[in-house]
């Protein structure tokens, strides 16, 4: 599995560019399965400024629709297509000055009504390789937030978020066809990200709240960011220590729990994240590339590691 980021999709847009036909036909080559996601420009995060109201999101929709269709396809092969990032974060669903503020509920309804739309104009491609999911959430959201800075106050779990989506457009996760989450090591719900292994199971499995907050406890999950910062608040992990939990997370949840059928840590490879990272931006692995890639390659029935 591996998720790419296609960041240039607005209303109007009706074809893909070609490096992200490039880069999903080289995902095939690999025998990788593609987890798209969608994401207006980098430098504009207004995505509740491209509906035609907050409930409404026909034009978008077909944006995304007609990028997908766009795209290479490898028979019986199915492309995961996430609709939007962390909408329960301020700077990803941003907010006009003159709005004033939005609440959690507020966004909540919007980003439900967008993923239907999205959702239906998907499924009307009617290519059943192409699956929908709904924009993975930070597990510890925003009550709301003030857009003149887009700043907000914490507060809203992502398990409540979901049951904000759920009343504001009813039946709105019965239009995925699985469950999208940032469910990263921490002690707590929301709270105590990147402690050690031993530490970390209420975050590392953190989607069995989120599919029991949709009333979905057997939707199969794509855990689209996952992992161990080597800084963060109170802690300051090796290198070798962050490569060792993450494979006793590959034996003990990743690979192992029922509801999980992908997963793409966070992140490969990138300049602003490599605290993150598996590779260095020269291309040399870090220990967590080498000793997850041995620990996979031991396993029956691996591809050939040469």
């Amino acid at each position: 599995w591996v998720t790419v980021i296609f960041a240039d999709i607005v209303p109007g847009r009706t074809s893909a560019e070609p490096s992200w036909k490039s880069s999903i036909a080289d995902a095939y080559a690999r025998d990788l399965i593609p987890v798209i996601r969608m994401a207006p420009p980098w430098g504009d995060r207004r995505v509740r400024n491209m509906g035609e109201s907050p409930t409404s999101y026909q034009a978008l929709a077909k944006a995304y629709a007609d990028v997908i269709a766009d795209l290479p396809k490898r028979a019986e092969w199915p492309p995961y297509v996430q609709v939007h990032n962390e909408p329960n974060l301020c700077y990803e669903w941003a907010c006009d000055a003159a709005v004033g503020s939005l609440s959690a509920q507020e966004i909540a309804s919007e980003y439900a009504h967008m993923l239907r739309d999205v959702a239906d104009a998907l499924h009307a491609l009617a290519d059943p390789r192409i699956r929908v999911l709904n924009g993975a959430l930070a597990p510890g959201g925003v009550n709301s937030c003030e857009c003149s800075t887009q700043a907000g106050s914490p507060g809203t779990l992502a398990t409540q978020f979901l049951e904000y989506m759920a009343q504001a457009v009813p039946g709105v996760f019965d239009t995925i066809d699985a469950f999208a989450s940032h469910s990263y090591p921490a002690k707590g719900e929301g709270w105590g990200f990147f402690p050690p292994y031993a530490e970390a199971q209420t975050g590392l499995v953190y989607f069995e709240k989120e599919l029991a907050a949709i009333g979905k406890p057997n939707l199969k999950v794509v855990v689209t960011e996952t992992g161990w910062s080597i800084q963060h608040e109170a802690y300051n992990h090796t290198r070798d220590e962050v490569a060792d939990w993450s494979v006793l997370a590959y034996q003990n949840v990743w690979e192992t729990h029922p509801s999980i059928v992908g997963i793409t840590p966070f992140i490969l490879r990138d300049a602003s994240w490599d605290k993150f990272a598996w590779v260095e931006l020269g291309g040399t692995p870090y220990p967590v590339y080498d000793k997850v890639r041995a620990y996979r390659c031991s396993q029956p029935g691996a591809l050939s590691c040469q």
